[in-house]
């Protein structure tokens, strides 16, 4: 089996039992039933971004949606590359186990090919992070916002 043609690859993160933590899950769900350019793969990883690591391999582009604590007003939808989530590091909170970051950082020395891709992150500002599957207000209001973030990355 050969290397799969250069795609763009779009991965929802997070865990849908604790409310606006599951908003990446739910933009994917939300663009894997919608009409998207053939280069265009999406998943969810649920909040192991490391299970994205085989469908990594040929993306030019890499597009994650998550939720993102970095201290704005909930719903507000931060878009950062790369070097702008090494830079802000520690200032950036995720409520996964491993650091998005982290997984980040080992999937690019795994995967050199990874390194020359370009890689952005949509967090989406989250009101609450406790149990419960519904989403905030907020962060439901901008679901819409969200995918159309994502829709003009590709």
């Amino acid at each position: 089996m050969g290397d799969r043609p250069a795609h763009t690859l779009v991965v929802g993160v997070g865990n849908v039992l604790l409310a606006d933590e599951g908003v990446g899950v739910h933009a994917a769900n939300l663009l894997q039933a919608a009409r998207l350019p053939e280069h265009v793969r999406v998943m969810e990883c649920g909040t192991n971004f490391m299970a994205a690591a085989t469908h990594l391999r040929g993306a030019r582009k890499v597009v994650i949606v998550d939720a993102v604590r970095a201290g704005s007003k909930p719903g507000t939808i931060h878009r950062l590359t790369y070097e702008e989530l090494e830079r802000a590091g520690a200032g950036l909170r995720f409520a996964h186990q491993v650091s998005l970051l982290s997984s980040l950082r080992l999937l690019r020395l795994a995967e050199p090919a990874l390194a020359k891709a370009e890689v952005i992150l949509l967090g989406v500002e989250p009101a609450t992070v406790s149990g419960g599957m519904e989403m905030s207000p907020e962060v439901r209001a901008a679901l819409p916002r969200l995918i159309e973030a994502v829709r003009a990355e590709l």
